[in-house]
């Protein structure tokens, strides 16, 4: 052999068959192949993704607190509105903050209508049990 002569390589003689169509490797389980499916339809990953936006909002928001402008508390409180559809623990968070300190509940209730609609339902959604409005009875 001289120098940039190809080498032979001898890969046997047959090949690999292709697996068959119903083939699933025996090492993956069947609780892995579901949580493959479940991030394959898109809805975990856009959870992954609202949440991971959400708490980088919520840092970003901590880190520029201290300057003058209130960019950091906007920053948090869009943070929380990715959260909140998506974390349970921390609406029941704000939900028992809003119930301990009720000023800031009203004055939360007055500003809700000047606010955008994903804010209005998160106010909604953490709302204390004791300030909700019954519900209408259905058939009158």
């Amino acid at each position: 052999m001289q120098n940039g002569d190809p080498v032979a390589v001898d890969l046997g003689s047959s090949p690999v068959p292709p697996p068959s169509p119903g083939f699933r490797h025996p090492k993956v389980s069947a609780p892995v192949l579901q949580s493959l499916k479940r991030y394959a339809n898109g809805r975990s990953m856009r959870r992954v993704i609202s949440l991971s936006v959400g708490w980088i909002l919520i840092g970003a928001g901590l880190v520029v607190l201290p300057l003058p402008i209130p960019l950091g508390l906007l920053l948090i409180i869009l943070g929380l509105a990715v959260l909140l559809p998506q974390s349970r623990w921390l609406q029941n968070l704000i939900r028992r903050w809003r119930h301990r300190h009720p000023g800031f509940d009203r004055k939360l209730h007055a500003a809700s209508h000047r606010l955008p609609g994903s804010v209005r339902r998160a106010i909604q959604t953490t709302e204390p049990a004791d300030t909700r409005l019954p519900q209408a009875a259905s058939g009158d």
